[in-house]
């Protein structure tokens, strides 16, 4: 609950030279997942431990994530591209997804282990 809306791009630069971090909880940080697409799209892409995300809200919390469909494809071209992701979940409660992302993520997991 940092409310990291502009400096989710920075710290993702910290967070992908980190090699150690295997969960990353971002829950209630008014992330856009418009504005934020590659950033969440590199992150998984490029960080060799990462297993979990959460990208999630608490209800009644004024600094809401907003991921939307173009955060969640964001997140998952990155898994596709990536030559090591591990990723295994993926928590976006509330997270504002509509059915398209929601499919998309179906898709994509029936396919894969996530």
């Amino acid at each position: 609950m940092n409310n990291l809306s502009a400096g989710l791009d920075c710290l993702a630069d910290g967070i992908i030279a980190n090699d150690r971090i295997v969960c990353l909880k971002l829950k209630n940080n008014n992330i856009d997942g418009r504005q934020m697409q590659e950033v969440l799209s590199s992150l998984v892409m490029n960080h060799p431990s990462l297993t979990s995300i959460d990208l999630g809200n608490t209800d009644n919390i004024q600094n809401r994530n907003r991921i939307y469909d173009e955060g969640i494809n964001g997140l998952l071209d990155g898994i596709i591209k990536s030559e090591y992701s591990l990723i295994s979940e993926l928590h976006l409660q509330s997270a504002f997804i509509t059915s398209d992302g929601l499919s998309r993520l179906h898709m994509i997991t029936r396919n894969t282990d996530l």
